[in-house]
């Protein structure tokens, strides 16, 4: 699947590329240097982190993952991060078997009655049961089996523990097209976006901007769902929030972007942009109806990727910029 930010969409042929500045690579590169890259910080190829043949150009480099793909690396690795967990924590019982241990069986008991739907009186705590049954869900090579139980186990289980970080890590590593945040998978194109996303993500929390940080989240969730044009309204509306909270003096989008711009707290092309991007109507409802979407039926999926990712770059310029307060 192609880059959504490298393409002339209709979207950014009507910016007439201003936008360009803005987008998710620009704070992608801004960011931390990529550990699992195999590109050193000076762009060059770093032959510690591939295997000889790939240096040699004898096997392709590993490349970002498409949505809904799901790579043999990445099979393997998710499925070694649940393993491990499973051996790692089961009790012996002093029979034939072990049970299972730490946080797996609640989980499962849950996945068993709530997911899978079968009888409570059929749940078995047995290692030796679980373990076939989950490979199998790995062994399917169906992205919404695997990433249904990722993010099952994911939500049910403390996002700083050593479980969840480890099923980041196999994710990051194996240029998965979604991102754990939160407990929930959202879709990626690149480590650029996915970086912007869980950095706006995490600012607006930090920033107690709980309406926008909804907004963003759940625009990740329709576009998980094939909802475009829904997650390209409640992107737009996380735009809107964040403005209007920047100044709250009036509840019109375009009269915000204007009085923020004479503050000086956003530049002028940038309001610019997303004037052009909105198409303001004069109703108090505003940047929900933007005339760019007007016909639901031509909001595809790379339309909804590219202003999540926009979108997410927004919100993360005006507060790292310092235009808001705690």
């Amino acid at each position: 699947m192609a880059n959504p930010l490298k393409e002339r969409r209709p979207i950014e042929r009507m910016l007439g590329g201003k936008f360009c500045g803005m987008t998710t690579l620009s704070y992608g590169r801004a960011m931390q240097h990529d550990p699992h890259s195999v590109v050193d910080p000076k762009g060059d190829l770093d032959r510690r982190s591939i295997s000889f043949s790939q240096a040699e150009g004898a096997v392709a480099l590993p490349s970002q993952l498409a949505l809904r793909e799901v790579s043999n690396e990445l099979i393997a690795r998710l499925w070694d991060v649940i393993q491990s967990s499973l051996r790692s924590t089961q009790r012996t019982t002093g029979l034939s078997y072990a049970e299972l241990g730490g946080v797996w069986p609640d989980i499962l008991r849950k996945w068993h009655i709530e997911f899978e739907h079968g009888f409570a009186d059929e749940y078995s705590k047995r290692v030796q049961s679980w373990e076939p049954r989950i490979k199998a869900i790995f062994a399917s090579r169906d992205y919404l089996k695997i990433f249904d139980f990722i993010q099952f186990v994911a939500r049910r289980i403390g996002t700083d523990g050593s479980l969840y970080k480890a099923l980041q890590t196999a994710l990051t590593v194996s240029r998965s097209a979604y991102l754990l945040h939160d407990g929930t998978l959202f879709p990626k194109v690149s480590e650029e976006e996915g970086a912007a996303l869980t950095l706006a993500l995490n600012l607006l929390g930090k920033n107690r901007l709980t309406g926008a940080r909804k907004h963003l989240f759940q625009a990740g969730l329709s576009l998980s769902s094939g909802d475009y044009p829904g997650s390209v309204r409640e992107s737009i509306s996380a735009v809107e929030s964040v403005v209007l909270v920047l100044d709250p003096s009036t509840d019109k989008i375009g009269a915000a972007l204007s009085n923020l711009e004479r503050a000086g707290k956003i530049h002028r092309g940038l309001k610019t942009a997303f004037g052009a991007l909105y198409g303001y109507t004069s109703d108090s409802e505003g940047i929900r109806h933007a005339l760019v979407f007007e016909n639901a039926a031509t909001v595809d999926e790379t339309d909804a990727i590219f202003m999540l990712g926009a979108c997410a770059s927004f919100v993360t310029f005006v507060i790292r910029k310092g235009a808001l307060t705690e």
